[in-house]
């Protein structure tokens, strides 16, 4: 029985001995996932509905599920560029909106020290003249 087996399953498993076992998988996966599927496809059919299976992958809707290790590795790669691109450019933005506030505040104290300054001035005028004029009355009397 185990030769009869065996001579039926031969035609349809020896063309995955020339692949290797990550391939294999690969394979075995995707049929599975084919199978599953349809099973949905049927039980939508039929009105019932199954629970959505939980994948440790977050694949886009968009995108299929690749067969092979290499394809996924590559999607995988794909998604975390993307994922890192748009971590950058967030942190980016974030520093560009700091460095905008900072101006502003620095444009502001300049402004403040402008002011200061003229103060500053201003006294050291007024005390001038009350010097001079203290003086004077000094000398005439």
């Amino acid at each position: 029985m185990l030769q009869c087996l065996f001579s039926y399953c031969l035609p349809y498993i020896l063309p995955y001995f020339q692949w290797s076992f990550y391939h294999f998988i690969d394979y075995v996966i995707q049929e599975v996932r084919t199978e599953l599927s349809l099973e949905k496809m049927m039980a939508s059919i039929c009105g019932v509905v199954a629970p959505k299976p939980a994948r440790s992958i977050e694949y886009p809707e968009n995108e299929a599920i690749p067969p092979l290790t290499s394809d996924r590795k590559r999607l995988q790669n794909r998604l975390a560029a993307r994922k890192y691109r748009n971590k950058r450019a967030d942190a980016l933005n974030k520093r560009k909106s700091e460095l905008a506030e900072l101006r502003k505040k620095q444009d502001r104290l300049k402004a403040e020290e402008t002011s200061l300054a003229a103060e500053i001035l201003e006294c050291k005028l007024l005390l001038k003249e009350k010097v001079n004029i203290d003086l004077a009355e000094d000398v005439r009397i």
